[in-house]
């Protein structure tokens, strides 16, 4: 049942294995995924090819953030993980279903969080529809879904425990379905 709300089919996970570290991964992001450039998931401002003028910086935001991931993996550190359970660890951070763009600042802003509902509009980031009550992030409406079936699936392929609530991930996935861009982007990924 879970399985449904996914996009992947069992060649993209076969490709998935063939990423060796974060390194390339973050080569294929940029020059086979968002080659010509593309928006940032929480905020959707445009972002240019890489060295194009007037484009905002984006950078690389893991929607399942690394620091659960050492958490999970019985970790301190990437730098710990990456020597006790190199090719586990290499594989979770490689994985370009839990890569999005992003801005610095909201990366940053999303240390220690969980993604939920926010009840106050007051909490909102400058111009941006991304709320933050204490340690609970809500996104957009329209990256509800990625954000969503992100989760599940690192949830389903890596065996990994979800702080959040499965319900409301579950309802955001179905409220928010995949949209041409979500899969343009993970047929671009596939490949």
């Amino acid at each position: 049942m879970l399985l449904a709300v996914f996009l992947l089919p069992a060649t993209v996970l076969q490709a998935q294995d063939r990423l060796k570290d974060f390194d390339t991964a973050r080569q294929l992001f940029w020059g086979s995924v968002y080659p010509a450039g593309g928006w940032t998931l929480y905020c959707g401002l445009r972002f240019e090819a890489e060295g194009e003028a007037d484009s905002i910086m984006a950078t690389i935001d893991h929607i399942y953030s690394m620091p659960r991931v050492y958490e999970q993996l019985g970790c301190n550190s990437r730098l710990q993980c990456k020597r006790a359970k190199p090719k586990q660890y290499n594989r979770i951070e490689a994985d370009l279903h839990n890569m999005y763009p992003a801005t610095g600042e909201l990366v940053i802003s999303r240390t220690d969080t969980v993604f939920g509902e926010v009840d106050a509009d007051e909490s909102r980031y400058e111009d941006c529809d991304f709320e933050r009550r204490r340690r609970v992030i809500e996104p957009r409406d329209i990256a509800k879904g990625n954000i969503a079936r992100s989760l599940l699936y690192m949830r389903e392929e890596y065996s990994l425990t979800l702080p959040e609530d499965l319900e409301l991930l579950k309802a955001w996935s179905q409220t928010d379905p995949p949209s041409e861009q979500e899969i343009s982007r993970n047929n671009a990924i596939e490949k």
